[in-house]
């Protein structure tokens, strides 16, 4: 299922609000991928032509729109306005809960039974700052990026506006399907083993 972020909605936390609409969420205003970032420097552009990938690829980041029950672990999220990435795409990736309610914290004293906390670790491994990769056929040109060491160009938005339909750099540790694991591993809950 995605949830999309209309452009005219506001929520509590003074961004958009989210509503469902198929199997990932973002929000409307897509502004590229660091490939074509104002502001980049030859070296930049160096290192991504070296294979390094794109710029900012794997940064933290938290979404400025967040349900207020947290993310849903069937679901992949892609907001695609984020100031706090280089990239403008702040991705979460099946994250089950709420990323700024982390076990141990004041926002999460009673632990994991508490409802949408979740480990540090799961946001620090679902929750980062991505680009789009690869477009399917009849999307117009548009900037893409490279994902670098670490990272995986992966389909995630099959449907929806030209802008934001394709593929996005995730962690090579996840998966959508076999085919995006490496030679002899299988995705099994959407995980490469």
């Amino acid at each position: 299922m995605t949830r999309a972020l209309p452009a005219s909605a506001t929520n509590l936390h003074a961004g958009p609000m989210v509503g469902r609409v198929g199997s990932v969420f973002l929000a409307l205003l897509w502004s590229g991928c660091g490939a074509a970032h104002e502001g980049r420097d030859a070296a930049q552009d160096a290192e991504q032509d070296a294979g390094v990938g794109t710029v900012g690829v794997g940064d933290r980041c938290v979404p400025e729109s967040i349900p207020i029950d947290g993310f849903r672990s069937s679901e992949s999220y892609i907001e695609t306005s984020s100031v706090q990435c280089a990239t403008r795409a702040c991705l979460v990736y099946r994250l089950d809960g709420h990323p700024e309610r982390i076990v141990g914290t004041d926002a999460c004293p009673a632990g994991p039974a508490s409802s949408s906390c979740v480990e540090a670790r799961e946001v620090e491994a679902r929750v980062f700052c991505s680009c789009r990769c690869s477009v399917p056929d009849g999307v117009p040109d548009v900037p893409l990026c490279t994902c670098g060491d670490g990272f995986h160009c992966v389909e995630l938005l099959g449907f929806g506006g030209a802008s934001v339909r394709g593929s996005y750099c995730l962690r090579e540790t996840f998966c959508e399907e076999d085919i995006d694991c490496a030679p002899g591993q299988a995705c099994l809950d959407h995980v490469c083993s």
